[in-house]
């Protein structure tokens, strides 16, 4: 370690990288101290692209100025040996350091990396790219602040430089973009970065790289061909949000990424607000063959670096001559298919891998789209049919597959799915069945012909789709009926047996209980349905509003608290948040949540209906008829509508229409239900009065 260069006194070596070495020194002309980038040279000395790259790093640093960008304070003149450069000295550690402990908490996560593409975005505007965006080049300072260094593969845009040729991959194979592991330099572009940036976030909250592999060339390959692990996989408690801009960053075609840093930046903002994001997830591409994937890496690295990985589980030197990529295929496959049943999620990550090993298979590729929307992965589900349509549009077996994820992901309350009558009326027509009377019978659902839904529906009774739908005929045609509540418990049943991993039964069958008066079953499910998918908001706030009927007022706001944290427009969770504050005394803050739903979804019955008790409680007789007469016009047999509506023009003196409001509670009542019971006592209270008048 030399003991000076230049004008810094040399005090100790921070770290060192392929050609340079940096070191804290101290500045003899009275300046703080700085990091000292001091170039290496090798056994065959620094070649002409190596002090032109040095160059680069110093010029494009001088040529930015934001607080999170290390600035540079001094170089070395040209000529000079050795070259040097005098960086901004960031206390404290690599993000890489951080991340190696333990993986970060998802708002510090996405803080950080909103943070880095601000910095990034700064870069950007200037015609800089990075290229080489990574945790290890991210420093925290002491109040976990970060600061992006090391431009050294920096592209000056406006400038057009160009120190690389086509087909020369430079950068860390787990952060490279898929263009760039090509080594098609002409192609870079911000949202180049933006790949990269994605990778980083993932890693600060999976606590591993997305891409990883044995040797540079087997990530490289799953780069170009493979999907990461959902991050809600590995992580429960990260927010779908969260993944949406992971998944827009990193998608495999340039067009479908984030523009720039500054757009990427934006969205992170948006879901540390609790706001959805802009970006809508990718449609997955159709997979690369293995030959063409060869070829990419081949030109992208050394020669002589390309080894085909085997899963991540050995190298090709374990096996026997006749063993290879088929046969570890046909091993993957059989795993996932074993693990369908219990855990589709894991089944859909075994098929990818399978996948990574015979590209382009379709009926693997249907397989891992039927796994994602077992496992309740609707968007990820639409996208992997999508993509089969788009090479094929007369697959009416994809057809089924989306329109499903579609229809179903709806009943979940998931955002951004295109609507699914279109396929599911090209399936209906398209398949013989059980598999078209599945479709048909969703539609005549849809339209609310029961019958023809029960009729439709009756042989088409094998998988836990089948029987859900069943029963979801049966559990709205009758809502309140007790025997459809209890055939519709009964197909539940039926559909947790055949699909003991599928959320959305369960919640289902929780509804159905809550209905028939089961709170305690009710309760018993959500919770169910939420051990499998935490993401679920419709089931937090449902046992929110169970809890609260038990007279579990904390535990309900609770719930409602988890809901939206999952779903912040969940306009459910925040009735369910509404019923809670106002069986506590809190009718102000009930109003405001129940206003909230409505700004969301105005044609929530319920919330029109439960704002208007909110008011009645609060003595505004003329808000609460009002209210309740909202919910009546989205639904005319809601029948606690007319009975409140009743009551309140009764508590006003409007005697006459009280019992017109009570008589049309009655035509819509349920028979021998409490409902029918209490508005015949009303009634009958209303007539008297009006008789003695």
């Amino acid at each position: 370690m030399p003991e000076r260069i230049a004008s810094y006194e040399i005090v100790g070596e921070l770290g060192r990288g392929g050609f340079a070495t940096v070191y804290r020194a101290r500045d003899t002309r009275g300046g703080p101290d700085v990091a000292l980038k001091v170039l290496r040279a090798g056994e065959g000395g620094l070649s002409p692209d190596d002090l032109r790259r040095f160059r680069r790093e110093i010029e494009a640093a001088q040529a930015m100025d934001h607080p999170g960008i290390v600035r540079v304070l001094d170089a070395s003149p040209d000529g000079m040996e050795p070259a040097w450069v005098a960086m901004e000295l960031v206390e404290g550690e690599p993000l890489s350091a951080r991340i190696a402990r333990e993986p970060l908490p998802w708002r510090e996560a996405v803080e950080i990396v909103r943070d880095v593409a601000d910095a990034v975005a700064h870069a950007h505007a200037r015609g800089i790219l990075h290229r080489d965006l990574k945790p290890s080049n991210i420093l925290l300072d002491r109040e976990g602040r970060p600061h992006v260094v090391d431009f050294g593969l920096a592209k000056l845009v406006v400038h057009g430089s160009k120190l690389t040729k086509t087909g020369q991959a430079l950068g860390t194979p787990a952060y490279m973009s898929p263009e760039q592991a090509r080594g098609e330099v002409s192609a870079l572009t911000s949202a180049t970065d933006v790949w990269s940036l994605g990778c980083v976030l993932y890693e600060t909250l999976a606590g591993r790289r997305p891409f990883e592999g044995e040797t540079d060339a087997a990530v490289v390959v799953r780069v170009l061909l493979s999907e990461p692990p959902r991050l809600q996989v590995l992580r429960r408690d990260v927010p779908r949000w969260v993944e949406r801009v992971v998944r827009a960053a990193m998608a495999k075609r340039v067009r479908d990424r984030y523009l720039d840093a500054g757009a990427m930046r934006e969205d992170l903002d948006r879901v540390l607000r609790g706001e959805r994001p802009r970006a809508r997830p990718p449609v997955a591409l159709q997979r690369k063959l293995l030959g063409a994937a060869a070829v990419a890496c081949a030109i992208a690295l050394p020669a002589g670096a390309l080894a085909w990985p085997l899963g991540g589980e050995g190298n090709p030197g374990r096996h026997s001559p006749s063993s290879g990529p088929e046969d570890e295929a046909e091993v993957v496959i059989r795993r996932a298919r074993a693990a369908r049943p219990r855990d589709p999620r894991q089944s859909s990550e075994l098929l990818g891998r399978a996948l990574g090993l015979r590209p382009g298979e379709r009926g693997l590729r249907h397989e891992k789209a039927e796994c994602l929307r077992e496992a309740g992965e609707w968007l990820a589900a639409e996208a992997e049919f999508g993509a089969l349509l788009s090479e094929d549009p007369s697959d009416v077996r994809a057809r089924l597959g989306r329109g499903l994820a579609r229809w179903i992901g709806k009943q979940a309350h998931e955002e951004g799915l295109g609507d699914p009558v279109e396929d599911l009326r090209a399936a209906g027509e398209g398949l013989a069945g059980r598999a078209g009377g599945l479709a048909r019978g969703i539609l005549a659902f849809e339209a609310r012909r029961w019958d023809e839904g029960c009729r439709e529906l009756q042989e088409a009774a094998e998988g836990w789709e089948e029987n859900f739908v069943r029963g979801l005929v049966r559990h709205h045609a009758g809502e309140g009926t007790p025997d459809d509540q209890a055939e519709a418990i009964r197909l539940f049943d039926r559909a947790v047996e055949v699909g003991p991993a599928v959320a959305l039964v369960r919640y289902e069958r929780g509804h159905a209980k809550e209905l028939l008066g089961d709170l305690a079953g009710a309760i018993e499910d959500y919770g169910k349905a939420l051990e499998v998918n935490p993401r679920l908001a419709g089931a937090w706030s449902n046992r929110g509003l169970a809890r609260a009927a038990r007279g579990d007022l904390a535990g309900a706001i609770e719930d409602s608290d988890r809901g939206l944290e999952v779903d912040p427009r969940h306009a459910e969770a925040w009735i369910s948040r509404g019923v809670a504050r106002a069986g506590r005394g809190e009718i102000a803050g009930a109003i405001e949540d129940y206003d909230k739903a409505l700004a969301i979804n105005p044609t929530l019955a319920d919330a029109w209906h439960n704002r208007g008790l909110a008011r009645a409680g609060r003595g505004d007789l003329a808000g609460a008829i009002d209210d309740f007469g909202r919910a009546l016009e989205i639904n005319s047999r809601h029948v606690e509508a007319w009975i409140n509506r009743g009551l309140a023009r009764r508590a006003k003196g409007d005697i006459a229409g009280a019992i017109e409001d009570h008589e049309k509670a009655l035509e819509v009542a349920p028979p021998d239900s409490r409902d029918r019971a209490e508005v015949e006592k009303y009634l009958a209270e209303s007539r008297s009065r009006l008789a003695s008048k």
